[in-house]
C-alpha cells in the first residue's frame, strides 16, 4: 500500500479570498438606462433650453452660463461613462466619480446664486444638487471598492509564484547558490596563491 503523499506546504502568507466579481465587471441594464435618462437631462438643459443671463448682473450672468455649459459637459460625460462601463473599459469608476461631484457642485452652487438673486428656480437647481451629491458619494464608494478589489488581485497575482518556492531549501535558491559560489571562489583562491609562492623555479 502506497504510503499518502504529504500535504502542500503552507504559504508564508495568509490566503485572503478574491472578490467575485471582475473589477471591470459591465454596468447594470437599470443601471444604464437610469445613466442614459440623466446624460438626456443635462444635454437637454444645456443644448435645447440653452439658458443665458440678460439681467445684467455680472454673477447671475455668469451663473447661468456656467450652468449652461456644466449641463453640456455633464451629459455628455454622463453618456461617455455609460458606454465605458457597458464596454468594460478601464477608468469607467474614476470618471463617473469626477461628472457625478461636477455635477453636485455646479448645481449647488449655481443654486445658492440664483437663492440669493430672488430666482426660485435656483431651489430646484439645489434639489438636482442633492440629488447629485448623494450619485457623487454612491459613485466615490464605489470607485473605492472596486480600486480595493483590483488591488487584492494584482497581490494575489504577485504572491502566488512565491507559494512554489515554499518547500525549496535556502541552496536550491538563484541568490543562495551564487553566495556559495562566492564563498568557494574567496576559500580556493588564498590557497592557489599561497602554493604559488611555496614553489622554487626548476634549474
Amino acid at each position: 500500500m502506497d504510503a499518502p503523499e504529504p500535504a502542500p506546504p503552507e504559504p508564508p502568507y495568509p490566503r485572503q479570498p478574491l472578490p467575485s466579481y471582475p473589477p471591470d465587471s459591465p454596468a447594470r441594464p437599470e443601471s444604464f438606462l437610469l445613466s442614459l435618462v440623466s446624460a438626456g437631462l443635462f444635454l437637454y438643459v444645456g443644448f435645447i433650453l440653452n439658458l443665458a443671463g440678460i439681467s445684467g448682473n455680472a454673477i447671475y450672468d455668469g451663473s447661468v452660463t456656467a450652468f449652461t455649459w456644466g449641463a453640456r459637459i455633464v451629459g455628455i460625460g454622463i453618456l461617455v461613462t455609460a458606454l465605458m462601463s457597458l464596454a468594460r473599459v478601464p477608468g469607467a469608476a474614476l470618471l463617473d466619480m469626477l461628472v457625478s461631484m461636477l455635477a453636485a457642485a455646479g448645481c449647488l452652487a449655481v443654486g445658492v446664486i440664483w437663492m440669493v438673486y430672488s430666482d426660485m428656480e435656483g431651489v430646484l437647481v439645489l434639489l438636482f444638487g442633492i440629488l447629485n451629491t448623494s450619485a457623487a458619494r454612491a459613485a466615490w464608494q464605489r470607485w473605492r471598492l472596486l480600486r480595493a478589489a483590483a488591488t487584492l488581485a494584482q497581490q494575489h497575482t504577485v504572491r502566488e509564484p512565491l507559494s512554489a518556492n515554499a518547500g525549496a531549501t535556502a541552496a536550491d535558491l538563484p541568490g543562495a547558490r551564487q553566495q556559495a559560489d562566492d564563498d568557494s571562489a574567496s576559500t580556493v583562491a588564498p590557497l592557489l596563491r599561497s602554493k604559488l609562492k611555496n614553489r622554487t623555479p626548476e634549474n
